[in-house]
């Protein structure tokens, strides 16, 4: 298993439902495009591992949180842009996984939460991913 490589500034929302986002303080620095949950003491965002995703909702940040207390939105479902080369060597339709590694993103893995799609009207430029979480 790879973790995606990408840069947080590439990353960016195509499309997603306002009912499958949600926003909270980060509890940690969090960069666009990482897998969080929201820590039970808490009640902030956390990074999450593909473990996290069977037992509690994770999501997909879409904004960063260059300091711990920063408002950060999450997203459930929808399509992310996450620049370029992130999936460049994947094929159409091929899963992508949470990582082993806090926050992260892989290509191969047991706990899938999203898909390689295709351009968009609104994404004309490469490939993107379908985010999916249960």
């Amino acid at each position: 298993m790879a973790d995606l490589v990408f840069a947080a500034r590439d990353v960016s929302i195509v499309r997603n439902d306002p009912d499958d986002q949600y926003t909270l303080n980060a509890n940690v620095v969090l960069e666009r495009g990482q897998l969080v949950k929201v820590d039970g003491t808490t009640n902030r965002w956390v990074k999450a591992v593909d473990t996290d995703v069977a037992t509690t909702q994770c999501y997909i940040t879409i904004e960063d949180a260059p300091v711990i207390g920063a408002t950060v939105t999450g997203i459930r479902k929808g399509l992310i842009d996450l620049g370029k080369t992130a999936l460049a060597s994947l094929n159409y339709a091929a899963p992508v996984y949470a990582s082993t590694t806090a926050g992260k993103l892989a290509d191969a893995g047991t706990v899938k939460i999203g898909q390689v799609a295709g351009t968009t009207a609104e994404n004309p430029n490469g490939k993107i991913l379908q985010v999916d979480l249960p």
